[in-house]
């Protein structure tokens, strides 16, 4: 599975579209935007994104790091 496949799959999730602000159904196409657009936020300091992985498995996870979130 590739990342944006991966990415997609794990977002498209009844508890993610619970308790985040994320688009339901989450789509490759939002995927493929995110993952496009965060190497501009990291360069920019707005964000370091970072995916959760077990082992050598595909992401089951993600978490960003914001130094003003508010």
């Amino acid at each position: 599975m590739d990342d944006v496949a991966a990415f997609a799959d794990m977002h498209d999730d009844p508890d993610v579209a619970r308790f985040t602000p994320l688009a339901s159904p989450y789509t490759e196409g939002h995927a493929r935007a995110w993952l496009d657009a965060e190497p501009g936020r990291r360069l920019e300091g707005r964000e370091l994104a970072l995916a959760v992985v077990v082992g050598d498995g595909p992401p089951v996870g993600s978490i960003g790091l914001r130094p003003d979130a508010r």
